[in-house]
């Protein structure tokens, strides 16, 4: 399974790519959610669609209690063909909490 050979290869972002992988289909009804690596940041992503025919969306699992400069939030978009990127921040008693990435401000929807 690739999913093993990647839990294997990154043993400190496995549970977090896992319990969010889990949200994703779970929860959250995602049609598929597939891991992939990144080996430039030596790091794994999700991608996926939450229905068919949607626009594919790349989770970047993260630990809450870890900083994400802006330096590695642009490192981690800059490769990427999914047009949206969207943040899994994972706090210590297991809440996940998703925010979209853009370039520059959006406004609220009301």
């Amino acid at each position: 399974m690739k999913e093993m050979k990647l839990f294997e290869k990154y043993p400190v972002q496995a549970w977090m790519l896992y319990h969010v992988y889990l949200d994703l289909k779970l929860v959250k009804n995602w049609d598929n959610a597939e891991p992939f690596e990144n080996t430039e940041l030596r790091m794994c992503f999700l991608r996926g669609q939450h229905v068919k025919g949607a626009t594919i969306e790349t989770v970047v699992p993260v630990d809450s209690n870890n900083s994400v400069t802006g330096h590695q939030l642009e490192d981690m978009t800059k490769n990427e063909t999914s047009s949206n990127v969207v943040l899994g921040c994972l706090a210590g008693d297991s809440t996940l909490t998703y925010y979209r990435l853009s370039q520059g401000l959006i406004i609220p929807k009301e």
